[in-house]
């Protein structure tokens, strides 16, 4: 069954909010970019195919909701990276480390 782009962004945003209400979301804020990544890269590699194991479809479906709602959770705090300067960023292509606070 084909999804509608509206029903998949309104699932995001219900995990997105379900996320928001967990006990230490508040440490979002010290997440740095590997951290974000890290996350994301759980969630989309949790139901590969491994060791026999044969995801179902709703598996796979939920992850990608949850992976979507984490990299929505980076780009809200994605400022808290560039204020904390904890980073590398890349600027007009060049690679810079962040000044040190």
């Amino acid at each position: 069954m084909k999804l509608s782009l509206d029903s998949v962004i309104a699932e995001i945003k219900t995990e997105r909010l379900r996320q928001q209400a967990l006990p230490g979301s508040e440490y979002d804020l010290t997440y740095g970019v590997n951290d974000w990544i890290s996350i994301v890269i759980h969630y989309l590699t949790q139901d590969v195919n491994r060791k026999g194991i044969k995801p179902g479809q709703g598996d796979y479906h939920n992850n990608l909701v949850r992976a979507a709602a984490i990299i929505i959770a980076a780009l809200e705090h994605e400022d808290t990276l560039v204020n904390k300067n904890k980073e590398l960023v890349k600027d007009n292509g060049i690679d810079k480390e962040r000044q040190k606070l």
